[in-house]
Parts: structure tokens; C-alpha cells; sequence
């Protein structure tokens, strides 16, 4: 599978941060932990950077998830670049990518995107809420193939496997990073 890292520090047992947005994600992931009273238990991890697309880079048709270890990886995976996907080039010592599509759909108006941009982090198993959008029933859609998906740099320590969840809960998608 596909992976991608980033440099922690710690705030109080439960959050880790890394950029210069860092303290104000550690400050909210604090709050976020002692509100739900998860803060002993878990780790939260912020996503570093993001980005959603309906033409995924991935090769393939069919719902996948893959996390890039680095740059070699990424370049034999991904038809684009880091930098025109994340605006900043993916830092490999501290970071891996998740890399979420959905199978490959007949019309547009199908959409995947983060429900939180913090993940919770439980004995090195990384929880990404995801919200998935689809077209109304009752709605005219275009016709023609997407497929859409979520690209998401995320710190790398402390998580092999990386368990892609709807709100609710139900699992979409795990997989683990290589070892």
C-alpha cells in the first residue's frame, strides 16, 4: 500500500501537531479530546493537507485505499504532483498519504471530503471520517465517469493501518502501511 509522515510533538497525552497551523489544531484537539473524554485514551492527528477531487490520479475503477510511503511510491502511483495537489511538496521523513477513492461512477455530482480534520489515533490504527455525497435520487445528474476521491497527508508516527470510516461509524475501507 501507499504512505506519507510528519514530525509530532505532544500536548498533554492526547494531540500531536507539526506546522505552524499546528498549535492552533493542538489547541482545538485538546478541547475536542477533554470535551469528549477521550483525552487518556487517544491520539488525535490533524490532517496536514488535503485534497478532493471527483478525477482521482489513482489508476483503476473500483473503490480503493492506499497509503504512499514516499516519493518514489507516490511517483509510480499518482499521475500529478504533490505540490499541485497540496500546493507544498509532501514531507517523506514525517508524513504518509492516505489515498481514498470511491469506485468509479456513471454520472457526476458524486463527492468525498473529510467530516473532521482531526483523525483519532488507538494502538496505531488511524480513524478518517469521511462524508460521502452523492447525487439526489430524484435529481437529473450528467452523464459522464468520475471518480472521486480524497488525497490526505498525514503525520506518520504512531499508525500502521488507517481505517476509513463513515459518520456513523461503518467502516468503508482499512489497510495498512508497508512495513
Amino acid at each position: 500500500m501507499i504512505r506519507s509522515s510528519c514530525g509530532t510533538s505532544r500536548v498533554g497525552s492526547a494531540v500531536r501537531s507539526s506546522r505552524a497551523g499546528g498549535a492552533a489544531a493542538s489547541v482545538a484537539a485538546l478541547a475536542i479530546s477533554i470535551a469528549t473524554g477521550s483525552a487518556s485514551a487517544d491520539t488525535l492527528v490533524p490532517a496536514e493537507a488535503v485534497h478532493a477531487t471527483a478525477q482521482c490520479p489513482l489508476a483503476g475503477a473500483e473503490s480503493s485505499l492506499g497509503v504512499i510511503e514516499s516519493s518514489a511510491q507516490w511517483s509510480s502511483l499518482l499521475s500529478a504532483d504533490a505540490r499541485s495537489l497540496f500546493g507544498r511538496e509532501v514531507l517523506w521523513d514525517r508524513e504518509r498519504v492516505v489515498v481514498f477513492a470511491l469506485a468509479r461512477q456513471n454520472t457526476l455530482g458524486h463527492k468525498v471530503e473529510l467530516s473532521a480534520r482531526l483523525f483519532e489515533e488507538r494502538a496505531g490504527v488511524l480513524t478518517m471520517p469521511v462524508r460521502i455525497q452523492r447525487p439526489a435520487p430524484d435529481r437529473m445528474s450528467a452523464t459522464a465517469l468520475s471518480r472521486p476521491c480524497l488525497i490526505v497527508s498525514v503525520q506518520r508516527d504512531g499508525w500502521r493501518t488507517v481505517r476509513v470510516t463513515e459518520a456513523r461509524g461503518r467502516v468503508l475501507a482499512s489497510g495498512s502501511a508497508a512495513r
